[in-house]
């Protein structure tokens, strides 16, 4: 049992006791349980899937054969549609509902909420935010899918394959005629430009949304490093964190003890391990270069590869000061 403490923000490392769960998940798969325990008191939850042309958009699930659209990181910017009046309209309807998006989603829907509703003490929802490196271009991903999947029909889409491991995930695409396309994020193109800051919105490069304290109930992410901080919790099959920010959030965790083994942890554990938490993404410096050469006639992965290309004193320099900080 996990005592309360509604003044301060606590942090958990997290895994989900079903192998099976963890291996469908990003990391730990908090937000499988997180959703079912809401799914079986006939709730509720919004978050992001694909559409039938693989792009991603916010959408309602409310039955455990469903809720597999919403799980897994889309490394895309998810497109709201009308889900903001779809939480509200359930709300008023009194049915408890589990809203799961970026930091600036969620904190979006509070104030539409608290400016339409008002007092949302008064209703039964589960706010779930997540440490966000940034929200890449849809326009992007639009032109590099098609590009990969070369008019090929794409029957699913993983970003956070683990083949290959938790830590080693991998882009997949699966196509109808069996094949598949399946690249680690070390070397893929699309996840090389996301990560190194390419082509992220313009807001995320001075995002107001970070912190630790945060209007959400919970904030959730990897655990990236906890084979140094929690080594029994790591197996390269996925580890979670999640914050939580006020009571309700340790009520949840209490009622869905019996489904996952959790250790507190120190919040500045979680900075170390994500300083995405804490930090803005740091705009790339051919970020102008890339959106010129975005007009041009060039494949996408020749756009996004040209412009991460590092000259080779800068690879040589990079190289040297790698080999120092090693050796200090």
């Amino acid at each position: 049992m996990i005592a309360s403490n509604s003044t301060i923000t606590r942090t958990f490392a997290v895994i989900n006791k079903n192998i099976d769960i963890r291996m469908q998940s990003s990391s730990g798969g908090i937000f499988y349980a997180l959703a079912k325990n809401v799914i079986d008191e006939g709730g509720i939850v919004f978050g992001a899937g694909f559409d039938k042309e693989w792009n991603v958009n916010h959408k309602a699930c409310s039955s455990l054969d469903s809720i597999d659209e919403l799980m897994r990181s889309k490394y895309v910017q998810s497109d709201m549609k009308n889900c903001f009046i779809q939480v509200k309209d359930e709300l008023k309807r009194h049915t408890k509902v589990l809203f799961c998006g970026t930091p600036c989603q969620v904190y979006g829907l509070l104030l539409f909420l608290e400016y339409t509703l008002g007092n949302l003490e008064e209703y039964d929802l589960i706010t779930v935010d997540f440490i966000c490196h940034g929200v890449p271009s849809r326009l992007v991903w639009r032109r590099y899918l098609q590009e990969i999947s070369n008019y090929q029909k794409i029957i699913n889409i993983n970003f956070r394959d683990k083949t290959f491991g938790w830590r080693n995930f991998s882009l997949r695409i699966d196509f109808d005629n069996g094949t598949k396309y399946l690249d680690s994020w070390h070397v893929n193109p699309y996840m090389q430009g996301f990560i190194k800051n390419l082509y992220l919105r313009e807001s995320c490069y001075e995002c107001r949304c970070r912190g630790i304290d945060r209007k959400s109930d919970f904030t959730i992410a990897d655990f990236w490093g906890v084979q140094e901080y929690l080594p029994e919790l790591f197996d390269d099959k996925g580890t979670s964190i999640i914050m939580t920010h006020n009571d309700n959030g340790v009520k949840i965790l209490n009622e869905i003890n019996s489904e996952i083994e959790i250790y507190e942890i120190s919040n500045e554990l979680v900075i170390k391990s994500n300083s995405p938490v804490v930090k803005s993404a740091k705009r790339h410096p051919k970020y102008e270069y890339f959106w010129r050469v975005m007009t041009t006639d060039s494949l996408m992965t020749q756009k996004i590869n040209s412009s991460l290309k590092i000259s080779f004193i800068k690879r040589i320099v990079k190289k040297i000061l790698r080999r120092i900080r090693k050796n200090n």
